[in-house]
């Protein structure tokens, strides 16, 4: 949490003339404080806009360009809360929609990409994980253009469906949460892609089988499933090996995000390993070990730093980045 705050600061620094009143300001919690861009935009903003204009100025928009689309919004007064707002301002400043469509396209829970309509149905609380895959385009360095895809972690589908526009050939898609599974095969129906996409109701890890709370199932799912006892239900574990074997997978790529579980990477045969071209893990406690390990499957590897902050879900304390690797033939 506080090396994320200091990212925060180095980009306030970056972005803003007076970034020192800005943070002095928010310490104050100042409802609307006066921002001056480095190219010399002034604007009063909230902290949630002047989170924002950052970010979008870090991502190449024009700040007079961001404030101008954030005024555009305030002027409606739509309460919207800040991952929501990330969105719309994506739609006016990437897809160049106007205030109402864009609006529009968020309460129909929908997002466009590159002027392509994308349906994604999702909790309010995995909204950021749209900004990072659609916004920031956290994968976009993975090739995967006519490749298989091993999308583990996928949520709510919304990875798989961009891999899916990127061109990928095909997408084993594993997601072990009924409920997140429960949107991701909604998303993937209602997109017309589940002729590319596979969703498994799987997770990654040691073959077996773990039980998974009933609390965490989406009600649709409820007849689909085996259950464990009254109060579980039985979810498959697949290994690399066994998902490797099964499926001939070769020349594939992988991505990763399964808040922890790629500590199972440790206990994978290289051969296994060497199965992808280009791997790319959201590492959650550490990137060394990891690091080691693709580094003698003979994979040439680069990380972020990681940041730390404080997982509720998980009541521990993670150290959160990229790892990035590419086999070396």
């Amino acid at each position: 949490m506080v090396q994320g705050k200091i990212e925060t600061i180095r980009n306030y620094r970056k972005n803003y003339k007076n970034y020192i009143s800005i943070i002095l300001n928010l310490l104050r919690k100042k409802e609307t404080i006066k921002v001056i861009t480095r190219e010399g935009s002034i604007a009063k903003l909230n902290p949630s806009s002047i989170y924002l204009l950052s970010r979008y100025v870090t991502l190449g928009y024009e700040p007079r360009e961001i404030i101008n689309a954030l005024n555009r919004v305030f002027e409606g007064d739509f309460g919207l809360i800040e991952n929501e707002l990330s969105i719309v301002l994506y739609l006016m400043l990437k897809e160049k929609l106007n205030v109402e469509d864009s609006l529009k396209c968020l309460n129909s829970e929908c997002i466009q990409y590159n002027g392509l309509k994308v349906q994604l149905h999702s909790p309010k609380k995995f909204l950021g994980t749209i900004n990072e895959i659609f916004i920031q385009e956290d994968y976009k360095s993975l090739n995967v253009k006519d490749k298989l895809v091993i999308d583990i972690g996928a949520n709510i589908g919304d990875s798989a469906i961009y891999f899916a526009l990127k061109g990928a050939d095909k997408i084993i898609a594993l997601e072990p949460y009924p409920y997140l599974h429960s949107f991701a095969k909604r998303n993937i129906v209602e997109n017309n892609m589940d002729d590319k996409i596979m969703l498994l109701n799987q997770g990654y890890g040691k073959d077996g089988i773990i039980n998974v709370p009933k609390e965490l199932l989406a009600w649709k799912d409820v007849n689909n499933l085996v259950h464990a006892n009254d109060n579980e239900i039985s979810i498959q574990i697949r290994s690399l090996t066994s998902l490797t074997n099964e499926f001939g997978i070769k020349n594939a790529i992988l991505k990763m995000d399964c808040e922890g579980c790629e500590l199972n990477l440790l206990h994978e045969n290289n051969q296994s390993l060497r199965a992808f071209e280009q791997i790319q893990i959201e590492y959650h406690y550490g990137y060394k070990k990891l690091i080691r390990k693709l580094n003698s499957a003979g994979f040439k590897t680069k990380y972020t730093k990681p940041i730390k902050f404080y997982s509720q879900d998980s009541n521990s304390m993670m150290k959160v980045g990229w790892i990035y690797g590419i086999r070396i033939d």
